[in-house]
């Protein structure tokens, strides 16, 4: 999924100004909350297979990593800058080409 939509977006981020390091942080957050989110998260049904609970344990479980996973980079961000993501994150000259 990165492969595909990265190579996608990044010129767009470019122009918006969104640095690239949050975005990547943040990607990468948002693709680790799939993998343990329900209903396809493929992570639930490994550790269902190697545990010999029900699969509805195995999701209540996961519910403090997803809190963690969206209170984490949002302190994150706010303790870093509350501009990161805004503020440009290179000097592109005039009539280069993102």
């Amino acid at each position: 999924m990165i492969v595909i939509t990265v190579p996608l977006i990044f010129p767009i981020l470019a122009r918006y100004g969104i640095d690239p390091i949050w975005f990547g942080v943040i990607l990468v957050v948002f693709v680790e909350i799939g993998q343990i989110s329900p209903p396809i998260g493929i992570n639930l049904f490994v550790i269902q297979s190697i545990w010999d609970g029900k699969l509805s344990e195995v999701v209540i479980g996961t519910i403090p990593f997803h809190l963690l996973m969206f209170v984490i980079p949002g302190a994150a961000h706010s303790v870093a800058g509350a501009g990161a993501v805004a503020a440009p994150a290179h000097d592109v000259p005039s009539g280069a080409r993102p």
